[in-house]
């Protein structure tokens, strides 16, 4: 009798489960598939990098505390050799950036004042070209792509962050002014997802701590929505899109304390997830994206490091 009761119980919990399953959950979940590895580690620590994947490679772009602000460091993936190659034209970090056409685009970010230059590196000629500079200087801005536009996002010039949107046009070499973001922000994390610009979390001051909204732009409407919010709120987090997930790695939470997090946001999702955290907690960290794992570089847990991880969805 007691086993039949055990039984009965049991495939209780199992449909129970089943039928939370279908219906969709409210807590966030870790996936037990994903797998973290460690990679070779970079020549020299890059704290506030910007980066990006070009062809198999992922270049690593400027610096804050070894003096060395406009080296950059390129991983070829094929070899897991590290190599150095041309240096910037201006050292900076906490730069907004982004790859376009297969060139690194860095706009503005942090060197002896908030910056408005821009340059981008081509592989092809290991060089690095000016650009038209941004209409005002900013740091800690994001930096995403959409067609033939760059939209560079928030950050500012100041204590005070700005809700400004400026977009670059490569072809042109030329600027236009954004529909400003609801609200204002330092650090976001985002990415594009179905042609929608995704901008989540940042700060607004030191003092306020992190934030954990979402803000959602369809360049074909003109408009700021109200996203779903993330689970944690972050600031200084990396970023990457594959296959039309948006992954929101690490960053600091409300008291400026490296996590290891990392929430998923699935295209058409109302809701983000929670993915398997990273084996180091990481902020201020860039991501590149290279045949469907995601490469994290630098940025800090209690200092700025050299660490490379790879995350394979």
């Amino acid at each position: 009798m007691r086993g039949v009761v055990v039984g009965r119980i049991l495939r209780f919990i199992s449909v129970t489960c089943l039928l939370l399953a279908l219906a969709g959950c409210t807590n966030p979940t870790e996936s037990s598939v994903e797998t973290w590895a460690f990679g070779p580690p970079m020549p020299m620590a890059h704290f506030a990098p910007a980066v990006g994947a070009i062809d198999g490679v992922l270049y690593v772009a400027g610096d804050f505390a070894t003096g060395k602000e406009d080296s950059v460091h390129a991983f070829v993936v094929a070899t897991g050799e590290w190599k150095a190659v041309k240096s910037m034209r201006t050292g900076r970090h906490y730069a907004a950036h982004a790859v376009y056409a297969g060139h690194l685009y860095v706009f503005g970010g942090l060197g002896d004042s908030t910056l408005s230059t821009v340059e981008y590196y081509d592989p092809s000629t290991d060089s690095w070209y000016a650009r038209q500079p941004m209409p005002s200087p900013r740091r800690e801005a994001l930096a995403v792509v959409v067609g033939d536009k760059i939209y560079v996002i928030g950050g500012g010039s100041s204590n005070t962050p700005e809700s400004k949107v400026e977009i670059y046009e490569p072809l042109a070499d030329a600027w236009s002014a954004g529909p400003s973001l609801s609200k204002a922000r330092f650090a976001p994390a985002g990415g594009v997802l179905g042609g929608k610009i995704v901008v989540a979390g940042g700060e607004y001051s030191h003092l306020d701590g992190a934030l954990n909204d979402v803000e959602i732009y369809d360049p074909s409407r003109g408009e700021w929505v109200e996203g779903p919010p993330l689970f944690y709120a972050v600031r200084g987090a990396a970023t990457a899109v594959i296959e039309n997930r948006l992954y929101v790695i690490g960053g600091s939470d409300d008291i400026g304390v490296a996590t290891a997090h990392l929430q998923i946001l699935a295209r058409g999702e109302h809701r983000w997830s929670i993915g398997t955290p990273m084996p180091k907690r990481r902020s201020e960290a860039s991501a590149g994206t290279i045949e469907g794992r995601i490469y994290l570089t630098g940025g800090y847990m209690t200092k700025q490091g050299d660490v490379l991880l790879i995350y394979t969805p």
